[in-house]
Protein backbone atom coordinates (compact mmCIF):
# COMPACT_ATOMS: atom_id res chain seq x y z
CA UNK A 1 0.00 0.00 0.00
CA UNK A 2 3.35 2.42 0.36
CA UNK A 3 3.05 3.21 -3.32
CA UNK A 4 -0.59 4.33 -3.23
CA UNK A 5 0.49 6.26 0.14
CA UNK A 6 3.27 7.96 -1.13
CA UNK A 7 1.52 9.76 -4.27
CA UNK A 8 -0.38 11.88 -1.52
CA UNK A 9 1.45 12.13 1.46
CA UNK A 10 0.59 8.95 3.36
CA UNK A 11 -2.83 9.22 2.87
CA UNK A 12 -5.24 6.39 1.24
CA UNK A 13 -8.44 9.02 0.03
CA UNK A 14 -10.93 8.63 -2.93
CA UNK A 15 -13.08 5.54 -4.38
CA UNK A 16 -11.70 6.14 -7.38
CA UNK A 17 -7.76 5.84 -5.68
CA UNK A 18 -8.72 2.63 -3.62
CA UNK A 19 -10.76 0.90 -7.01
CA UNK A 20 -7.09 1.42 -8.60
CA UNK A 21 -5.38 -0.22 -5.63
CA UNK A 22 -7.76 -2.97 -5.51
CA UNK A 23 -7.01 -4.02 -9.56
CA UNK A 24 -3.89 -4.10 -8.90
CA UNK A 25 -3.72 -6.08 -5.60
CA UNK A 26 -6.07 -8.43 -8.06
CA UNK A 27 -3.79 -8.58 -10.71
CA UNK A 28 -1.24 -9.46 -8.31
CA UNK A 29 -2.94 -12.31 -6.79
CA UNK A 30 -4.08 -13.57 -9.99
CA UNK A 31 0.09 -14.23 -10.79
CA UNK A 32 0.25 -16.08 -7.07
CA UNK A 33 0.60 -19.12 -6.69
CA UNK A 34 -2.65 -21.25 -5.11
CA UNK A 35 -2.42 -21.10 -1.40
CA UNK A 36 0.34 -18.32 -1.18
CA UNK A 37 -1.11 -15.59 1.60
CA UNK A 38 -1.90 -12.46 0.02
CA UNK A 39 -0.22 -9.38 2.86
CA UNK A 40 -1.15 -5.94 2.33
CA UNK A 41 1.61 -3.48 4.25
CA UNK A 42 0.28 -0.37 5.42
CA UNK A 43 3.22 0.41 7.07
CA UNK A 44 3.40 4.11 4.99
CA UNK A 45 0.25 4.72 5.24
CA UNK A 46 -0.62 7.67 7.82
CA UNK A 47 -4.56 8.01 7.25
CA UNK A 48 -7.18 5.98 4.81
CA UNK A 49 -10.56 7.34 4.68
CA UNK A 50 -13.82 4.85 4.61
CA UNK A 51 -14.41 5.49 0.72
CA UNK A 52 -11.09 4.27 -0.32
CA UNK A 53 -10.97 1.58 2.46
CA UNK A 54 -14.25 0.30 1.09
CA UNK A 55 -13.25 0.10 -2.88
CA UNK A 56 -10.55 -1.55 -2.25
CA UNK A 57 -10.61 -3.57 0.89
CA UNK A 58 -14.67 -3.77 1.11
CA UNK A 59 -14.92 -4.90 -2.64
CA UNK A 60 -11.61 -6.89 -2.82
CA UNK A 61 -12.45 -9.07 0.81
CA UNK A 62 -16.11 -9.60 -1.06
CA UNK A 63 -14.79 -10.94 -3.99
CA UNK A 64 -12.83 -13.19 -1.88
CA UNK A 65 -15.78 -14.33 -0.13
CA UNK A 66 -17.37 -14.77 -2.86
CA UNK A 67 -14.56 -17.64 -3.95
CA UNK A 68 -12.81 -15.25 -6.24
CA UNK A 69 -9.54 -15.83 -4.22
CA UNK A 70 -10.91 -17.84 -1.69
CA UNK A 71 -7.28 -19.90 -1.78
CA UNK A 72 -5.38 -16.55 -0.97
CA UNK A 73 -5.71 -15.72 2.65
CA UNK A 74 -5.42 -11.79 2.95
CA UNK A 75 -3.49 -10.20 5.71
CA UNK A 76 -2.99 -6.67 6.27
CA UNK A 77 0.34 -5.89 8.01
CA UNK A 78 1.42 -2.81 10.04
CA UNK A 79 -1.47 -0.71 10.28
CA UNK A 80 -1.51 1.94 12.57
CA UNK A 81 -4.40 2.36 15.39
CA UNK A 82 -6.25 4.97 13.10
CA UNK A 83 -5.86 3.08 9.64
CA UNK A 84 -6.97 -0.26 11.77
CA UNK A 85 -9.99 2.14 13.16
CA UNK A 86 -11.14 3.46 9.90
CA UNK A 87 -10.66 -0.40 8.05
CA UNK A 88 -12.90 -1.86 10.35
CA UNK A 89 -15.83 0.33 10.18
CA UNK A 90 -15.51 -0.12 6.07
CA UNK A 91 -15.52 -3.80 6.76
CA UNK A 92 -18.40 -3.71 9.90
CA UNK A 93 -20.46 -2.17 7.24
CA UNK A 94 -20.03 -4.93 4.68
CA UNK A 95 -20.29 -7.90 7.74
CA UNK A 96 -16.59 -8.50 7.31
CA UNK A 97 -13.71 -9.27 9.01
CA UNK A 98 -9.61 -8.78 8.00
CA UNK A 99 -6.75 -10.10 10.35
CA UNK A 100 -4.66 -7.43 10.85
CA UNK A 101 -0.57 -7.89 12.43
CA UNK A 102 2.32 -5.72 13.37
CA UNK A 103 3.26 -2.64 13.73
CA UNK A 104 3.65 -2.58 17.55
CA UNK A 105 -0.09 -3.23 18.07
CA UNK A 106 -1.57 -6.96 19.17
CA UNK A 107 -3.18 -8.79 15.99
CA UNK A 108 -6.68 -8.06 15.91
CA UNK A 109 -9.88 -8.42 13.57
CA UNK A 110 -10.79 -5.56 11.90
CA UNK A 111 -14.76 -5.52 11.23
CA UNK A 112 -15.66 -8.29 13.67
CA UNK A 113 -17.99 -8.59 16.59
CA UNK A 114 -17.09 -9.80 20.14
CA UNK A 115 -17.82 -13.43 19.42
CA UNK A 116 -15.44 -13.51 15.95
CA UNK A 117 -12.67 -11.59 18.64
CA UNK A 118 -13.19 -14.06 21.26
CA UNK A 119 -12.79 -16.87 18.75
CA UNK A 120 -9.51 -15.23 16.89
CA UNK A 121 -8.00 -14.41 20.16
CA UNK A 122 -8.02 -17.95 21.03
CA UNK A 123 -7.10 -19.08 17.92
CA UNK A 124 -3.99 -17.30 18.30
CA UNK A 125 -3.77 -18.38 21.76
CA UNK A 126 -3.96 -22.13 20.10
CA UNK A 127 -1.77 -21.58 17.02
CA UNK A 128 -2.67 -24.61 15.88
CA UNK A 129 -5.42 -26.39 16.92
CA UNK A 130 -9.11 -28.45 16.17
CA UNK A 131 -12.47 -27.14 16.43
CA UNK A 132 -12.65 -29.72 19.77
CA UNK A 133 -9.47 -28.04 20.82
CA UNK A 134 -11.42 -24.29 20.39
CA UNK A 135 -14.56 -25.70 21.72
CA UNK A 136 -12.76 -26.73 24.74
CA UNK A 137 -11.02 -23.19 25.16
CA UNK A 138 -13.92 -21.59 24.78
CA UNK A 139 -16.63 -24.08 26.29
CA UNK A 140 -18.64 -24.07 23.76
CA UNK A 141 -20.48 -27.48 21.56
CA UNK A 142 -18.14 -28.59 18.74
CA UNK A 143 -21.33 -27.84 16.36
CA UNK A 144 -20.59 -24.04 17.57
CA UNK A 145 -17.10 -24.15 17.73
CA UNK A 146 -17.57 -25.49 13.84
CA UNK A 147 -19.91 -22.65 12.82
CA UNK A 148 -17.35 -19.84 14.49
CA UNK A 149 -14.28 -21.23 12.03
CA UNK A 150 -16.13 -21.24 9.58
CA UNK A 151 -16.58 -17.35 9.40
CA UNK A 152 -13.31 -16.82 9.84
CA UNK A 153 -12.13 -19.41 7.12
CA UNK A 154 -14.70 -17.69 4.40
CA UNK A 155 -12.79 -14.22 6.03
CA UNK A 156 -9.13 -15.38 5.54
CA UNK A 157 -8.18 -14.96 9.11
CA UNK A 158 -7.57 -18.84 9.52
CA UNK A 159 -6.42 -21.64 7.38
CA UNK A 160 -7.04 -25.35 7.85
CA UNK A 161 -5.54 -28.89 6.65
CA UNK A 162 -7.21 -31.67 6.57
CA UNK A 163 -5.62 -35.01 8.62
CA UNK A 164 -6.40 -38.60 8.68
CA UNK A 165 -7.17 -39.23 12.08
CA UNK A 166 -6.82 -42.94 13.38
CA UNK A 167 -10.20 -43.10 14.42
CA UNK A 168 -11.55 -42.61 10.72
CA UNK A 169 -13.85 -39.66 9.67
CA UNK A 170 -13.01 -36.22 8.89
CA UNK A 171 -10.79 -34.24 10.78
CA UNK A 172 -9.06 -30.44 10.23
CA UNK A 173 -6.44 -28.85 11.68
CA UNK A 174 -6.40 -24.67 11.87
CA UNK A 175 -3.94 -22.21 12.11
CA UNK A 176 -3.42 -18.40 11.83
CA UNK A 177 -2.05 -17.65 8.28
CA UNK A 178 1.76 -18.23 8.04
CA UNK A 179 2.59 -14.30 7.52
CA UNK A 180 0.97 -14.17 11.18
Amino acid sequence: MAQYAAENDGVLDTRDAGDRARSDIEHAIRAHRSDNVVTLDFSDVRAITVPFADACLGRLLTERVAGFYESHPIVLLNANEDVRETIGLALRYRNLVALVLGNGGPPALLGADEVLEETMNAALELQDFSAIDLALRLNLTPQAANNRLRQLLRNGALERERVNPRTGGREFRYRVPAAA
